[in-house]
C-alpha cells in the first residue's frame, strides 16, 4: 500500500505542480547542505547569492521566518541542495532542486578547472548557475489551497452523540495504527474528518483533489495546524504528518473490519 500510495502521490504532484524552476519564487536552503555541512567552503553563503542573482527569494530552514503565504502553503517553495560529483582532476558539482513532494524537477551541473577546493568548488558553482532561468513566478496558490476546518465543525465532532443529519455524510468508519484508532466521519462536502477515538479531537480534515483517492490535508496540532498529503482507497488511510524534526512521515491507518 505504502509503494502505491507513493506512487499516487508522484503522478498526482507531478501533473499539478510547476515544471519549471522559474516558476517559483522562494528557494528553500536547508541548515546542511549534503556535501557541503557547516559551509564548508562558504557554499551555502554562494548558493543564496546565486540564487538571489536570479531574483528568488531565499529562505532558511526555520518555518518561523517564512512569508505567511508560504508557511501556509510550503509547496509555494522549492529546495535547493549542492552534491559533489567526481571528476578526476575537476572540482564538479550538481545543484538539485526539489519540490513539496520530494520530486527532483532540476538539476544543474557544473566543473571548474580550478584545482584549490576552496575556490575550485564555488566556481563550479558559479558556473552550475549559468544555466539557470530567472524567476519569473507563476500564481501557484491554487495548487495546494491551505484548508480551514471551523469552529462549528469540531464541536459537533466532540459531541459524538448529537451529529447533525445537515453536516455528516455518515457517522464514522474506524481506522487503527497499532494501539491508536481514528474515526474517519465524511461530510456531504466531499471531505472527511479524522477524528481520534480516545479523545473526540479533530486529527485532521482531507479536501478532495484533482486526482481520485489524493486529499489535501490540514493536520490539527497544539504547536500550529499545517497543510500536507492524505490519501484514502477506502481500506487505507495515509496522511504525511511532521515529526520532532520537521521531517513528514508517512503513517497508515487499516481499516477494521
Amino acid at each position: 500500500m505504502k509503494s502505491l500510495v507513493l506512487s499516487l502521490a508522484l503522478i498526482c504532484f507531478g501533473n499539478i505542480y510547476a515544471q519549471s524552476i522559474s516558476d517559483f519564487k522562494y528557494v528553500l536552503i536547508p541548515e546542511e547542505l549534503t556535501d557541503f555541512d557547516e559551509n564548508q567552503y562558504r557554499m551555502k553563503t554562494h548558493l543564496q547569492r546565486f540564487l538571489e542573482s536570479k531574483k528568488y527569494v531565499v529562505l532558511n530552514s526555520n518555518p518561523t521566518e517564512w512569508p505567511e503565504e508560504v508557511r501556509q502553503n510550503p509547496c509555494l517553495a522549492v529546495t535547493a541542495d549542492i552534491r559533489k560529483v567526481r571528476k578526476v582532476l575537476k572540482n564538479k558539482v550538481a545543484v538539485e532542486f526539489k519540490d513539496c513532494t520530494k520530486k527532483q524537477i532540476l538539476v544543474l551541473e557544473g566543473e571548474s578547472n580550478i584545482k584549490e577546493l576552496n575556490t575550485g568548488y564555488p566556481d563550479a558553482l558559479k558556473k552550475s548557475f549559468q544555466l539557470l532561468r530567472a524567476s519569473h513566478p507563476k500564481d501557484l496558490s491554487y495548487e495546494n489551497t491551505p484548508t480551514t476546518i471551523t469552529t462549528q465543525e469540531i464541536q459537533a465532532v466532540k459531541v459524538q452523540g448529537n451529529i447533525s443529519e445537515n453536516s455528516w455524510l455518515e457517522s464514522g468508519i474506524e481506522f487503527k495504527n497499532g494501539s491508536e484508532t481514528v474515526i474517519l466521519t465524511g461530510l456531504k462536502n466531499g471531505s472527511y474528518i479524522l477524528i481520534r477515538k480516545e479523545n473526540s479531537e479533530v486529527m485532521a480534515q482531507l479536501k478532495p483533489s484533482s486526482r481520485e483517492g489524493i486529499y489535501h490535508t490540514t493536520v490539527i496540532s497544539p504547536d500550529g495546524n499545517y497543510t500536507t498529503i492524505g490519501f484514502y482507497d477506502e481500506k487505507t488511510i495515509g496522511i504525511e504528518f511532521k515529526n520532532n524534526s520537521n521531517e513528514f512521515i508517512l503513517t497508515e491507518f487499516k481499516k477494521i473490519n
